[in-house]
């Protein structure tokens, strides 16, 4: 057709034509509109044996294309079809084919060889595009209106320049049915135009699958709770999408780690072959502490099954608010051949401040008429606590003669109060320690036995006025010999000098 000249223009309407041989459209530009156009009812029915040969130009047509006994059709240059195909066809693609039109119409379609969708649509009315090479949409959209495209190998919806590079193009996907189905065994790569008017890319139903990367660059891409996208390869997947799009149901059918880090940002919905940790499976070693100014990191078990995991393979254990007292927490996650994350709280308790040292500044003072607050000192082993941070103190019968009353408080970290108390002697009286009587009230009685023993066991110090007045025999140390003789003392059996 059309190799005797410029201007020749076949058009066709109705009627077949049977073609034992080749069929060859010599127009080969695109700006050419004549070309061999067969429309309306007539059809082109290679009938000969063996493969034959189709060689159409950009304008040329195909209404209806027949071959006797299913038998392979080797297609060059492009395919033009406004109408459902008559029947299933195998296509050989040797030098690459052109479609710029297809309606498959429910049959099924094979074709060997690199695919370029060019201008108009391809619709599968619920039938099957297979295409063994790279499916490259430049233009129209694909339809599966039920049906099913498989490409062994990529699948662009991208445009192709002439230094091989993908750029955005007016192309798109339609995927609103159930039961559509994409399956790439390579890379699916979509770069809509951002601001394409007839073209665009929506994922609302059936299911894709993907055997290399999956990467979207545009901004004309919807997910649909009813699509679901599988990542199925066997090597390494990156997915990555642009304008905070994300799949909405993301199927990893590998493990986690051979996918990129940050996967679960690009998906609604990721589900993972990975064994789940539960908060039923972590067990801390301890749920409670008393605060003393160092972390608490209770011990980690994680086991699944019958399996005791592996902290720094199978999981990781992070810790947060766990020196203060209150709620602390560890944070578990999964990671290997685990996912999903648990946290877990225990508690730190406030300290009790009855338990720590205190000490006054001073512990005697002679009456003058005002009121006397000798200072606290109050220390948690080598640390000394902060007034108005950790405690705070008040004052009681502080300023007359006799013996005043300081009320120390926990705060922030402690709890409980303690007691100190100091002596106020009337003015002109000795104001001399009194061996024995520990609390410094001026009388020598069964409390001052009570609180020398408790120093002495250890469950509650006496603050140093107290020492000095519990250490009868002067030798640094509060024991049984002390307490002895301050008994002795208050039973009269031996009074102390």
């Amino acid at each position: 057709v059309g190799r005797s000249g410029w201007y020749t223009y076949d058009l066709i309407t109705a009627g077949t034509i049977n073609v034992g041989g080749n069929v060859y459209d010599y127009i080969s530009s695109t700006s050419n509109t004549n070309a061999f156009v067969m429309m309306g009812t007539s059809v082109l029915n290679l009938n000969g044996t063996g493969i034959q040969t189709i060689k159409c130009s950009y304008f040329g047509m195909l209404a209806n294309l027949t071959v006797t006994n299913n038998r392979t059709v080797d297609m060059e240059g492009y395919f033009y079809s406004p109408t459902p195909l008559a029947s299933d066809l195998n296509i050989r693609a040797q030098k690459g084919l052109k479609i710029n039109q297809m309606f498959i119409g429910g049959k099924t379609v094979n074709i060997t060889g690199n695919v370029t969708q060019y201008v108009k649509n391809i619709e599968l009315g619920g039938g099957t595009l297979n295409i063994t090479g790279t499916f490259t949409a430049e233009g129209g959209m694909t339809k599966l209106g039920g049906g099913k495209l498989n490409v062994n190998g990529d699948y662009r919806i991208a445009k192709v320049t002439s230094r091989g590079e993908l750029v955005s193009t007016e192309a798109g996907l339609d995927m609103t049915d159930s039961n559509d189905v994409v399956n790439v065994s390579g890379d699916f790569i979509i770069m809509t135009y951002s601001y394409a008017t007839t073209s665009k890319v929506t994922m609302n139903a059936g299911k894709v699958y993907v055997g290399g990367n999956f990467e979207s660059d545009t901004s004309k891409i919807t997910f649909g709770s009813g699509n679901t996208v599988y990542m199925n390869g066997t090597a390494p997947q990156t997915v990555k999408l642009t304008n905070r799009k994300k799949i909405y149901n993301l199927v990893l059918g590998q493990d986690i780690s051979k996918y990129n880090s940050d996967i679960a940002n690009y998906a609604v919905n990721l589900v993972t072959n990975q064994t789940r940790i539960t908060a039923d499976a972590v067990t801390l070693s301890a749920s409670s502490y008393v605060y003393d100014g160092t972390a608490k990191q209770p011990s980690v078990t994680v086991k699944v099954g019958s399996k005791t995991l592996t902290k720094g393979t199978d999981y990781t254990a992070v810790y947060s608010d766990n020196t203060a007292a209150g709620t602390a927490y560890v944070t578990i996650r999964g990671m290997g051949a685990y996912t999903g994350s648990v946290t877990k709280i225990f508690t730190i308790n406030k300290k009790s401040i009855s338990n720590l040292t205190m000490n006054l500044s001073q512990t005697s003072y002679t009456y003058d008429g005002t009121a006397k607050k000798p200072k606290v000192t109050v220390k948690d082993g080598s640390r000394t606590l902060v007034s108005g941070t950790d405690y705070s103190v008040s004052y009681s019968n502080n300023t007359n003669a006799g013996t005043a009353s300081v009320t120390v408080t926990g705060k922030g970290n402690y709890t409980g109060t303690a007691s100190l108390s100091f002596r106020i002697v009337k003015k002109g009286e000795s104001n001399t320690i009194v061996k024995g009587d520990v609390n410094g009230d001026g009388s020598i009685t069964i409390t001052d036995i009570t609180k020398a023993a408790a120093h002495a066991k250890g469950k509650k110090l006496l603050s140093a006025e107290e020492l000095k007045r519990a250490d009868i025999n002067g030798d640094g140390v509060v024991n049984v010999t002390d307490i002895t003789r301050i008994a002795a003392h208050v039973k009269g059996k031996k009074l102390l000098n």
